[in-house]
């Protein structure tokens, strides 16, 4: 049977489609609001935790330094057992020292008559005032040295003549004339002027110094016959005193009694007593430290000098850019710190003699000990 609709029943049948509609749409939109969040996101993995980084390795302990260089004009003096115009060595030693002052663009204070005993009273005064290096003028000031440096470390101790040891303090240096060398030569020259073939020597006190140069003069003595060609003898007479120059003529005397026909000494100002009786008796003389041609132009035949600028210009120029150590430099024959003076009476056999015992000693053919000794 074939059922008609009429408009108003579409219309009806319309409108229970569109409310079905609306319902499922309804439906629909409920489920998506009631739908369960999305799961949540697994967290990253942490990073490990970094290696830790290596130690570095400790330091290296440092060297111990000296005295940290001022960089103001430093404060510097010099000491002497005696006047600085009574001989060579205080004359010509503080005409080096006022070099060094110039180096160090500064004014040279100089302390006469100073004795060993009283120089650790004065070393400790002058590094109480400030002073940034003190340079005692002789070897004879070494116990000073050693016993009052550890006691102020600001300030440089540096000893000319001789030094044995720094004791390891940061702040003591030396420069060391190689006083072997120098007593070796003034023999050989001796030996070579000498017709008796007998030399002697004059000493005051048994310091370094003096025992080493005593000690060069005796190894010569011993050399004579291979470096010469024949023996010569040699005597020392010791005076005990640097400033006796009566005493040093009564040495001499006694040496020149004994046979001796040249002369030479170690005595400080006291030497101009000994020159004094080789002047007098017409023996000729061998000078030394500086030259003393004019002191006495007949008897002199040449002297062994202290080439004290060498030493000085050092002393200033290390200083001043930082290089001084705490070390004893050697003032020797190679490196002109010794050295030979003009000849003051040419003679063609005893100027060839020595000419030959310095170029031995200079070229290392001729070796001289530089630890030997004699006392009194």
């Amino acid at each position: 049977m074939i059922t008609r609709r009429t408009p108003a029943g579409r219309l009806l049948t319309l409108l229970l489609a569109l409310l079905a509609t609306l319902a499922l749409v309804a439906v629909s939109c409920g489920e998506e609001e009631e739908a369960a969040p999305p799961p949540p996101a697994e967290p990253a993995p942490e990073p490990p935790p970094p290696e830790p980084a290596p130690e570095p390795p400790p330091p290296e302990p440092a060297a111990p330094a000296g005295p940290e260089v001022s960089k103001a004009s430093p404060r510097i003096a010099q000491l002497h057992p005696d006047a600085v115009n009574a001989a060579g060595w205080y004359r010509d030693g503080f005409a080096a020292f006022e070099k060094m002052a110039a180096i160090l663009d500064t004014e040279p204070d100089v302390l006469e008559h100073i004795s060993y005993d009283q120089a650790p009273q004065t070393l400790r005064q002058l590094a109480e005032e400030g002073y940034d290096i003190i340079v005692p003028h002789s070897s004879g000031y070494e116990a000073a040295v050693l016993e009052v440096a550890p006691e102020y470390p600001d300030t440089w101790f540096i000893i000319y003549s001789d030094l044995s040891t720094t004791n390891d303090l940061p702040n003591v240096a030396g420069w060391a004339v190689h006083w072997n060398q120098v007593g070796y030569m003034a023999a050989a020259i001796g030996c070579a002027a000498s017709d008796a073939k007998s030399i002697g020597m004059i000493v005051s006190a048994p310091i370094p110094a003096m025992t080493r140069w005593t000690g060069g003069s005796y190894q010569f003595s011993e050399d004579s016959p291979d470096v010469l060609g024949y023996p010569c003898e040699f005597n020392d007479v010791w005076t005990g005193d640097f400033l006796d120059a009566a005493k040093a003529k009564q040495a001499a005397q006694a040496l020149i009694d004994g046979g001796a026909d040249v002369l030479f000494d170690a005595a400080d100002a006291a030497g101009a007593g000994a020159v004094e009786a080789a002047v007098q008796n017409d023996v000729k003389y061998v000078g030394g430290v500086s030259d003393q041609c004019e002191q006495a132009p007949g008897i002199i035949i040449t002297s062994v000098i202290m080439n004290f600028d060498v030493a000085y210009e050092q002393m200033g120029e290390f200083y001043k850019d930082g290089s001084l150590e705490p070390a004893i430099y050697s003032m020797n024959v190679v490196n002109t710190g010794i050295d030979i003076a003009s000849k003051c009476n040419p003679d063609s056999d005893v100027d060839a003699a020595i000419e030959s015992v310095i170029d031995g000693v200079a070229a290392g053919d001729i070796v001289v000990d530089p630890t030997r000794e004699k006392t009194p």
